[in-house]
């Protein structure tokens, strides 16, 4: 695990599907904004990849912890980058009055867990289809 401080958020450049982050001690970091969201001047434990392509190593964040900055302590972010959908889904229905138990709630969440993750995958099916350039 890689500990970093965001100095910079760059967003995918046009045509291209991955954004970058740049650290304190200037190095990149390729993501997937779909995934992951970064703000900056957080810090962050990451996971990374290297790949190779064209004789450069791009790095890549395969997974997020952000770290305590102070008050409150870090949220995991990578590996239920659904809850945000999810949350939504469900105050909205609520709002909507669509819920009327408590004991829905569950209901509700998992299907919108589902939902977020099968868009997930065919979103991942599409971006197959796209050149064989990443960046």
């Amino acid at each position: 695990m890689t500990q970093v401080t965001v100095k910079f958020v760059n967003p995918p450049k046009d045509g291209k599907k991955l954004a970058t982050i740049k650290a304190q001690d200037d190095k990149y970091y390729y993501y997937d904004p779909k995934k992951f969201s970064f703000t900056k001047g957080q810090s962050y434990d990451i996971v990374t990849r290297d790949d190779d392509y064209n004789g450069k190593t791009y790095v890549h964040v395969e997974a997020v912890k952000e770290r305590s900055n102070g008050a409150s302590g870090g949220a995991p972010v990578g590996d239920r980058w659904y809850m945000p959908f999810v949350s939504n889904t469900v105050a909205h229905a609520i709002s909507a009055a669509l819920l009327t138990e408590p004991t829905q709630i569950k209901l509700w969440a998992a299907a919108a867990k589902e939902a977020a993750m099968e868009l997930e995958r065919v979103t991942q099916r599409w971006s197959d289809l796209d050149d064989d350039i990443p960046y």
